[in-house]
């Protein structure tokens, strides 16, 4: 099956518009999410409450700066 990333739509006050995801419940993330392409999220796209949106590296992709070791005094 086909996955694609999605994201929530703005709505008229600028704010992602509060899609649930039909197994879970849970809002979809307004950074994004892979989901699956099945009849509800193709109608949500369709209906234009989330868009098809290009992935951003997520944090823990990427390479973490080292904090300098403390030093004793």
């Amino acid at each position: 099956m086909t996955n694609f990333f999605l994201k929530p739509a703005l709505g008229a006050d600028g704010a992602p518009v509060l899609v649930r995801d039909p197994e879970t419940h849970v809002p979809l993330s307004a950074l994004g999410e892979w989901k699956q392409a099945v009849p509800y999220w193709m109608r949500r796209l369709r209906d234009g409450d989330v868009i098809d949106a290009t992935p951003v590296a997520d944090a823990v992709d990427r390479p973490r700066k080292r904090r300098p070791e403390p030093t004793a005094d």
